[in-house]
């Protein structure tokens, strides 16, 4: 149940309305942003949600029971303080959202309708869509382990342990050409053709600073490198761009063991009968 102060309570039976929605967004390099439906500005608990967010709600959907709640928002690209790059390169993916009702005479209180996270953002044209999902959302997720000949953690994490700042996993470079899917470093020919295949590209400076986009293809060629992107970018990089390629692993024990020298902490099962060990003939 929500608990309601009685200053809000006298806010909310009040005969003329002085509510306003506001939204905190919290990405995940901790930059906080606040935005509200008002026509000014509303600080609220030590955070400033700035007006003129473009931002427009659908109704809110929650119940008791288990069932996925949540709300979608839409909104104009190129809004003063929502940056349209931010958003296509995916800063905001799966940032902490609280979503408050609050009144803007005196926001010394508040309602908090939602906790939850923002969901993948959709562009089209020069308007995009974002679902916000509710903390309900989490129990519709997998929660555990699936025994599989692959390894399950992530690449550098607490599970994995590889330290990708090291020089052998990471590298720091310049773009010499580029496109949307295509892009062209140096050479680099310490490391082996394929090295960076399933790694990351981040960018460090320009339009796309601070995106990271996963790489698919990894060639040497004569003097250089070309890389080929999963996804086409959001915007055109310029050359002289600077960037770091993060390397790949394709979650197998070999990989593992022989690039990485990680194999005690491989977290798959490399020695699982294959599935067609079911349903073969026992041998006389």
């Amino acid at each position: 149940m929500k608990q309601i102060s009685a200053d809000f309570r006298n806010s909310l039976a009040a005969e003329i309305a002085t509510l306003c929605r506001c939204w905190r967004l919290q990405r995940k390099d901790n930059t906080v942003l606040g935005l509200t439906d008002h026509d000014a500005s509303v600080t609220f608990q030590n955070t400033k949600y700035l007006a003129d967010s473009g931002m427009t709600p659908t109704a809110l959907e929650t119940g008791a029971d288990l069932a996925r709640d949540g709300m979608e928002m839409s909104g104009i690209l190129g809004s003063p303080h929502l940056a349209a790059d931010d958003l296509r390169n995916g800063l905001y993916d799966g940032c902490d959202v609280q979503l408050w009702l609050v009144d803007w005479q005196n926001p010394t209180h508040g309602l908090r309708l939602m906790q939850g996270t923002f969901g993948q953002v959709r562009c089209i044209g020069d308007k995009f869509t974002v679902v916000l999902e509710g903390q309900a959302s989490n129990l519709q997720q997998a929660i555990g382990r699936t025994f599989q000949k692959k390894c399950d953690a992530i690449l550098g994490d607490k599970r994995c342990s590889v330290n990708l700042t090291q020089n052998a996993y990471s590298t720091a470079t310049i773009l010499r050409q580029v496109g949307k899917l295509v892009l062209v470093v140096d050479k680099l020919s310490t490391y082996a053709a394929g090295w960076f295949v399933q790694g990351e590209i981040a960018f460090t400076t320009g339009k796309l600073a601070g995106a990271r986009v996963a790489i698919r293809d990894d060639v040497i060629e004569a003097t250089t490198r070309r890389l080929t992107l999963w996804q086409s970018l959001s915007n055109l990089p310029s050359v002289n761009d600077r960037v770091t390629l993060i390397a790949g692993c394709d979650k197998s024990f070999a990989t593992c063991q022989t690039k990485f020298s990680n194999y005690r902490n491989f977290r798959g099962m490399p020695h699982m009968p294959a599935e067609s060990l079911l349903v073969s003939n026992a041998a006389r």
